[in-house]
C-alpha cells in the first residue's frame, strides 16, 4: 500500500470549494493535492525526470481512499484587498523573460558565437528598458505617478473570500492499494517533501510518502471511491500531468484558471458497530426558504431589529405569507385545523436568524427562514411555494410591517453571512445551546426566589420541561440540561428580554429561559424547542464550549 500523508501545520485548511467561493473545500480533493505535487516538481529549475515518471505513475493509480476527520468551518465574508496591477506589471514579463534567456545564451555560447549573442542580449536589454519606461509613464501620467499607482494603497480593491476548514485532526491521507517501484516511490517522496502549502498560501502543510502497512489513526474516517457516493471529489486520471502542462501554457498570461480534473463519488466506510446516524427533529434540515432583511421600505435606510424582537418578526412574515396563500391553506402551513383550532401535527416554523456567536456580534436580526416540517407533503410544499411567489410579486416588492418597528424590505439571495447559512444551525453534534430563549410549556415555579430550595425545585422543573420539549420534537431525551439566565453565545440577550411570550392575546404567558444541552448521541438540527418554537423561540445552535 502507498500512502500520501498530509499534516496541516497551522491546524487549518484554506481552500475555496470549486463551485462556491463562500464554502471551504473539505476534504481536500485528490486533484488539488496532485497539482501541489506538480507545482513542487516544477519549482526545481531542472526538474528530475524520475520525479516526472513518479507523477505519471500516480496519475494512473486510480482514485485513492481518503482518511480524514470531520471539520468545522469558519464564517466567510467579502474582504476587499488591493488587486495585482493588470496594466503595468504583466506588460514587462515577456521582455524580462527574453532578456534572461539572452543572458543565458551568452553564458552558453562558444567563442565564435559570443559576439552575436552579446548583441542579442544588448537588444533585449534595450527593449526591456524601453517597455519599463513606457509602463512607468503610461497615459502620460509621469514616472512617479505611474510607479506610485503600483503600490497597494493606490490600487483598486476587489472583494475576495477566504474560506477555511478547521479539521478535528489536522492530518489526512490519500491511500492506494498498490506500490510503485522503489525508485519511483523515492522520487515521489522527494517531491512531496518540497510541498509547502495546499490551497491558499496561508495553508501550510508537511507532506510525505509512506509505504507498507500505514496503521490507523483514531478519529480519521475512511472515504472510499463509490460511483453512487454522496460526496463528489475531483480526482486525476491518466494524462493529467500533460493536461496541467497545457493549461499552464494557455493560462500563464490569463487571470482565470480552471483545474483540469475528473470527478468521482465517495462514500464513508466505518465499522458497522460504529455507525451512528444523527437523530433528527421534526423540522427539515434543508429546503429552507430564507429572506434577508435589506432596508427600510419607507426611507431606504437600514432598520435593524434586535433578536429580542424575534416573535414579532416571525409573526409578521407568517401573516404576510398566509395572506397571499390560497384559502384554505394546509395545516402544515397555517398551523391550524379546519375548525380554527391549533393542529397537533408538525408544521412550518418561521425562524428569524441573528448575528450572534462571535466577538463583534450585534444581536441584530439578519433575516428569517421558513423552515418546513420534514414530513411535509409534496402538495403542501407546492402551496407554500405559491404563497411565497405571490408575496414576492407585490408591486412594492416583498416587505414586512413589523408592528411599530417599521417596514422592512426583504430579498431572497445567496448569502455569505454565517448566521444565514442553514449549515450553521443544522450541524450534527452532541452539545447545543440556545440563541433565543425557550418558552417553557409549563410554569416551573419561582426561579428568582430567595429561598434556595424553591429555586432548586423550579430549576429541576424547568429542566424536565426542556427535556420533554426535546422528545416532543422527535429528538432523544438529553442526558444533561442546564438552565441559564443568559445565552452562551455572544450577542444573544438575557432570557427575560424575550418575555412575555406570547406578546399578543390574553392567553397564558410563558416563562422563558436559556439552556445548554448535551445528548448521548449526535443530534442534527434545526433544534427548536418549547412553546414558541414555531415563532423562532427556543432556537439552538451547536456549541463546542467556551464563550462563542
Amino acid at each position: 500500500m502507498l500512502g500520501l500523508e498530509i499534516e496541516f501545520l497551522t491546524g487549518r485548511y484554506a481552500a475555496t470549494a470549486y463551485n462556491d467561493r463562500y464554502r471551504a473545500e473539505w476534504p481536500p480533493h485528490p486533484a488539488r493535492v496532485y497539482s501541489a505535487l506538480v507545482a513542487a516538481h516544477y519549482d526545481d529549475p531542472e526538474p528530475d525526470p524520475a520525479e516526472r515518471r513518479a507523477l505519471e505513475w500516480l496519475e494512473s493509480a486510480g482514485p485513492p481512499v481518503i482518511e480524514v476527520s470531520s471539520a468545522a468551518f469558519r464564517g466567510v465574508t467579502d474582504v476587499f484587498v488591493p488587486v495585482n496591477d493588470v496594466a503595468a506589471l504583466p506588460s514587462i514579463d515577456n521582455p524580462l523573460l527574453a532578456w534572461h534567456e539572452a543572458l543565458d545564451a551568452c553564458r552558453d555560447a562558444n567563442e565564435a558565437d559570443a559576439k552575436e549573442a552579446a548583441k542579442r542580449a544588448e537588444k533585449a536589454r534595450g527593449r526591456l528598458l524601453e517597455r519599463s519606461a513606457k509602463t512607468a509613464n503610461a497615459d502620460g501620467k509621469g514616472s512617479l505617478q505611474g510607479v506610485a499607482e503600483l503600490l497597494p494603497g493606490s490600487r483598486n480593491k476587489q472583494p475576495r473570500t477566504f474560506a477555511v476548514a478547521v479539521p478535528e485532526i489536522p492530518l489526512f491521507r490519500l491511500c492506494w492499494d498498490m506500490e510503485p517501484a522503489a525508485e519511483l516511490a523515492e522520487a515521489l517522496d522527494r517531491v512531496a517533501e518540497r510541498v509547502a502549502r495546499l490551497g491558499h498560501s496561508s495553508s501550510l502543510v508537511r507532506m510525505r510518502v509512506r509505504a507498507g502497512d500505514l496503521g490507523s489513526v483514531e478519529g480519521l474516517v475512511r472515504w472510499e471511491p463509490d460511483a453512487t457516493g454522496e460526496k463528489k471529489l475531483r480526482i486525476v486520471s491518466p494524462g493529467q500531468l500533460a493536461r496541467l502542462d497545457q493549461a499552464y501554457e494557455h493560462h500563464r498570461a490569463v487571470e482565470a484558471r480552471i483545474l483540469p480534473a475528473s470527478f468521482s463519488g465517495y462514500r464513508a466506510r466505518v465499522p458497522v458497530d460504529e455507525i451512528t446516524e444523527p437523530a433528527r427533529s421534526t423540522f427539515a434540515e434543508s429546503d429552507w426558504i430564507l429572506f434577508s432583511f435589506i432596508r427600510s421600505r419607507e426611507d431606504d435606510s437600514r432598520t435593524l431589529l434586535h433578536i429580542s424582537r424575534t416573535e414579532e418578526a416571525a409573526r409578521a412574515l407568517r401573516g404576510a405569507i398566509l395572506q397571499h396563500g390560497k384559502d384554505p391553506l394546509p395545516e402544515s402551513i397555517s398551523g391550524h385545523t379546519d375548525d380554527g383550532g391549533p393542529t397537533r401535527s408538525p408544521h412550518v416554523a418561521w425562524v428569524p436568524l441573528a448575528d450572534v456567536g462571535h466577538e463583534w456580534a450585534t444581536g441584530s436580526l439578519l433575516g428569517v427562514a421558513i423552515v418546513p416540517p420534514s414530513s411535509m407533503a409534496a402538495e403542501d410544499r407546492i402551496a407554500l411555494y405559491e404563497a411565497i411567489a405571490a408575496f414576492e410579486a407585490q408591486e412594492r416588492g416583498p416587505h414586512l410591517r413589523v408592528g411599530r418597528l417599521g417596514v422592512l424590505a426583504l430579498e431572497r439571495k445567496a448569502e455569505s453571512r454565517r448566521a444565514l447559512q442553514p449549515e450553521t444551525w443544522t450541524q450534527a453534534t452532541h452539545r447545543w445551546a440556545t440563541v433565543t430563549a425557550i418558552a417553557l410549556d409549563r410554569n416551573p415555579g419561582n426561579l428568582r426566589s430567595r429561598e434556595p430550595e424553591v429555586v432548586a425545585e423550579a430549576v429541576a422543573a424547568a429542566e424536565r420541561s426542556i427535556a420533554n420539549a426535546c422528545e416532543a420534537t422527535g429528538l432523544p431525551r438529553p442526558v444533561e440540561v442546564h438552565v441559564l439566565k443568559r445565552s452562551l453565545f455572544t450577542g444573544a440577550p438575557a432570557a427575560h428580554r424575550f418575555m412575555p411570550f406570547p406578546r399578543v392575546g390574553n392567553g397564558l404567558k410563558r416563562v422563558c429561559v436559556h439552556a445548554a444541552l448535551r445528548f448521548a448521541e449526535p443530534v442534527r438540527g434545526p433544534v427548536l424547542l418549547g412553546a414558541g418554537r414555531y415563532f423562532g423561540l427556543g432556537l439552538c445552535r451547536p456549541f463546542a464550549g467556551g464563550k462563542r
